[in-house]
């Protein structure tokens, strides 16, 4: 029989026993849901580089007889785009009294009721008599608000004196246990218009965009008295918009405990930092009307590689303290602001980071029965063994080509190559690879040439007697009578495009719709256009000249007017690098068209520019797109126009041409090539 005491200590044990249990589990949750990370980083070591391969393989000839040779040819081009470096963002609100508007008048406080003048009332310095108790700003502490002062402790109460025997007036008594009064209302809702802005920034397309793909983090902190976070570092727009419908307006302005609370969020566990995200990119917002003490603005402690970003709101808002505040000139902004801030935050602090090449090796395995001429190998830095060339290829040269020649063995049709392709290495430290397409050749058997066969000697063939000719009648003589033929007249002389010299400017949209293909797992619309753009430059004549334009919201003349190869090829490559947000067509063809306006134009050459978009007119203004064509044909340049994909404007790309025909539609970036061989057939001659 079990005592009573044996089963309350068991019964003790099994309860201790199952809270330890329950704490725990309690703490593991907690763990992975306080974190304030929506998702899981993934793992960068098995992410594939993002550079683009476009390889060609060819032979020449693809027949021949048994006993000869053939000429190979592979090509490697590479696109490499740009990287978004990873942002953390704390958005800090200020909701002190000042950014309320005063229910009992401009300067009530709204907690504090305003008092009643006595004449006879001592003022304390940096007060003002009734009204709401606290001068305005540019009381006791230079250009501070008076409340300032009063925080500080720097106001006492007078000294008492003693009082006369015989008075002859009453000494008024003043309380000075009575609180001090609090920071004044003003005459807007700030709060309001903060939250306005906030939702009108969540509701920004790069910010809604970068949040969806985890490359933005945002914290929300509002502060007055003291500071409250009231949403940590995610991905989730809702959460910062929660956080901000819950500021309410209390107590004195003290922004360094809001600047320290968005220095320790930027810091802490769930920033990038502590994720293992290299370079990310830090920036702190700051919304006030800067009425703060300069105690206050002093030690704050942000990290030096942090932006401040600072937002004045109200009419009378401090200037001098929120440029004072900010990173520097160009991040001390206006509520009216919204469209810079998100220029600072798209294309300043955030810009796309180029990826380039690092390490690049080719290789061909060739087959058994394809002899091999080492002496044909270029470059002749390939390593050869066996069947096997290696090269390991400069990176800044792109495009390249390799070549070699061999003598098929066998009679028959055969794959050139075992295999053969290309790995690579980039900035990231991604690794990528891509094979060449393969070729054949078909190989004919040699025929022994035939025996002549012997021919009998021919037997002589007996003379007929000649037959005496009729003689002919004479006919009349016919009169000559005028005949009219219709004769087609041709202008001379005719357009030989090999005699014809061009200055050609490619104006090539370098939108972020352009990193995307046509067809799912395609081609990269910017990745064609470059090439289709080198296939141009690869062949010009000396005496031709080409220029390269990128345009998104605004345009970048990667190259003016030149005849080096090299560096029209280079100043394609680059363009990735520009992509940003936006389509304004008429900013990439008034800079094509200032280009062949230009003194760099050669007057014996003919103009063109090719343009090449994948969409419509960002703003919805066709008006300034259609002056600039305008303004191009009436200077004598051709305009050709390619519409990329299926979401362009088909209608202003035709008005926009020099002719119906000089329009090309090309729903697939993989006939963009074919279509600028065409173009280049047309550019002499159109």
């Amino acid at each position: 029989m079990v005592g009573k005491g044996a089963k309350l200590g068991s019964k003790w044990s099994t309860l201790g026993i199952a809270l330890v249990t329950m704490l725990i589990v309690g703490a593991m949750e907690y763990a992975v849901l306080g974190s304030g990370v929506s998702s899981a980083k993934p793992a960068e070591a098995d992410a594939p580089s993002s550079c683009v391969a476009d390889l060609k393989k060819s032979v020449d000839p693809e027949m021949l007889a048994l006993g000869g040779s053939v000429d190979a040819s592979l090509v490697i081009s590479m696109t490499c785009g740009a990287k978004r470096l990873p942002i953390d963002l704390v958005i800090v609100a200020d909701e002190s009294y000042s950014m309320t508007r005063a229910q009992g008048g401009i300067g009530s406080g709204g907690r504090t009721p305003p008092a009643t003048v006595d004449p006879m009332e001592t003022v304390l310095p940096g007060r003002t008599p009734g009204g709401g108790g606290i001068s305005t700003p540019g009381g006791s502490n230079g250009n501070e608000p008076a409340f300032c002062a009063v925080a500080d402790g720097n106001i006492n109460p007078p000294t008492p004196t003693r009082t006369p025997r015989f008075p002859q007036r009453p000494t008024p008594t003043i309380d000075h246990s009575a609180p001090e009064p609090l920071e004044p209302a003003g005459s807007e809702d700030l709060v309001r218009e903060e939250k306005d802005w906030i939702r009108d920034f969540l509701d920004r397309d790069e910010i809604k965009r970068d949040l969806a793909s985890d490359r933005l983090r945002m914290a929300f902190v509002s502060f007055a008295g003291k500071a409250q976070t009231k949403t940590s570092l995610t991905n989730d727009a809702s959460d910062t918009s929660s956080g901000a419908s819950r500021m309410r307006g209390y107590d004195l302005s003290n922004v360094k405990a809001g600047m320290s609370e968005a220095g320790r969020i930027l810091n802490g566990s769930s920033s990038r930092s502590e994720l293992g995200d290299s370079g990310r990119v830090t920036i702190v917002i700051l919304m006030s009307d800067f009425q703060f003490c300069l105690k206050d603005m002093r030690g704050i402690g942000l990290d030096k590689a942090t932006t401040v970003i600072t937002v004045g709101f109200g009419r009378n808002f401090t200037r001098k303290n929120a440029a004072d505040m900010a990173t520097d000139r160009s991040t001390a902004l206006e509520s009216k602001d919204l469209k810079e801030v998100i220029h600072l935050y798209e294309d300043v602090l955030g810009p796309p980071k180029p990826v380039q090449l690092t390490q690049l090796k080719a290789s061909d395995h060739l087959n058994d029965n394809m002899l091999l001429d080492p002496t044909s190998v270029d470059p002749v830095t390939a390593t050869i063994t066996g069947q096997l060339i290696e090269w390991q290829l400069p990176v800044a040269t792109l495009p390249q080509t390799l070549t070699y020649r061999v003598a098929p063995q066998d009679p028959g049709t055969f794959s050139l190559s075992e295999s053969a392709g290309i790995e690579w290495t980039d900035s990231d430290g991604l690794l990528g690879t891509a094979p060449f397409p393969d070729v054949v050749v078909e190989v004919v058997p040699q025929t022994a040439t035939p025996t002549p066969t012997a021919t009998d000697t021919p037997t002589d063939t007996p003379t007929a007697p000649p037959t005496a000719t009729a003689t002919p009648t004479a006919t009349a003589t016919r009169v000559p009578e005028d005949l009219y033929l219709p004769v087609t007249i041709r202008n001379w002389p005719e357009c030989i495009p090999e005699e014809q010299t061009i200055d050609v400017v490619l104006v090539i949209d370098t939108s972020i719709s352009m990193q995307d293909p046509t067809t799912a797992g395609g081609q990269p619309k910017i990745a064609a256009a470059i090439a289709a753009g080198t296939e141009i430059v690869t062949l010009l004549k000396p005496t031709d000249q080409a220029a390269v334009v990128g345009f998104n919201s605004t345009s970048t003349l990667a190259s003016q007017l030149t005849s080096d190869k090299a560096a029209l090829t280079a100043a394609l490559q680059s363009l990735p690098g520009t992509m940003a947000a936006g389509t304004l067509i008429d900013t990439g063809l008034q800079a094509g068209t200032e280009e062949l306006l230009s003194p760099r134009h050669l007057s014996a050459n003919k103009r063109s520019i090719i343009l090449v978009t994948d969409g419509a007119q960002s703003n919805g203004d066709t008006g300034p797109v259609l002056t600039w064509a305008a303004t191009a044909k009436t200077a004598g340049i051709t305009v050709i126009s390619v519409g990329l994909g299926t979401d362009i404007d088909e209608t202003l790309l035709r008005q926009v041409a020099s002719a119906p025909a000089l329009y090309f539609a090309v729903p697939d970036a993989v006939e963009l090539l074919r279509i600028y061989r065409e173009v280049a057939r047309i550019i002499p001659c159109p």
